[in-house]
């Protein structure tokens, strides 16, 4: 049964900022790698650009919250969403960064869980927020120049937009804390 679990506590303060605005949407991304944890908090050494999200759903669909209710993630990039730029972070703080774990390797390259996770984790952001399903938008269309990345790859859009408007029986089963970043 999948889990619910802040560890924005263990989050390196360098891939993270304090917020000045709401949140006016969701943007989801996908890893290209397993066990995304790590890298995601600026604890992996290998990591070279700072680079974050709000949360990580992993293969299990356990939500991991990376960053505090007082701060966002660098997620975006170099980027436009309506009309507005990432200038001076600007689209990090109005758009919630959901990172679903995946790797070229797994199959399916995401799991019942997860899309079953990540849509109940969008109705509970839209609902706190007041913004609708129209401000959920994938990395790849709001990257600039177009074409500069492509997540979340392979994402199976129809199946998880059923979970999102119809939620299976299991969607009750998560438990999230009263308020989320």
């Amino acid at each position: 049964m999948p889990q619910f679990f802040d560890v924005s506590h263990k989050t390196q303060p360098t891939h993270t900022r304090l917020r000045s605005f709401g949140r006016a949407g969701i943007l989801l991304h996908s890893t290209e790698g397993i066990n995304s944890l790590a890298w995601l908090q600026g604890n992996d050494p290998t990591q070279v650009d700072v680079a974050s999200a709000d949360f990580l759903i992993n293969r299990l669909g356990d939500i991991y919250q990376l960053t505090s209710r007082q701060h966002h993630a660098y997620h975006v990039g170099v980027a436009e969403w309506h009309g507005l730029r990432n200038d001076r972070s600007l689209l990090n703080e109005l758009l919630v960064g959901i990172e679903m774990e995946s790797h070229e390797t797994n199959q399916p390259r995401y799991t019942d869980l997860q899309l079953i996770s990540c849509a109940a984790l969008c109705r509970r952001l839209m609902a706190q927020h007041l913004f609708g399903v129209l401000n959920i938008e994938y990395h790849r269309f709001v990257a600039r120049p177009i074409g500069r990345r492509s997540d979340p790859v392979n994402f199976p859009l129809y199946v998880w937009s059923k979970e999102l408007l119809q939620p299976s029986q299991l969607d009750p089963a998560l438990v999230f804390p009263a308020v989320l970043p």
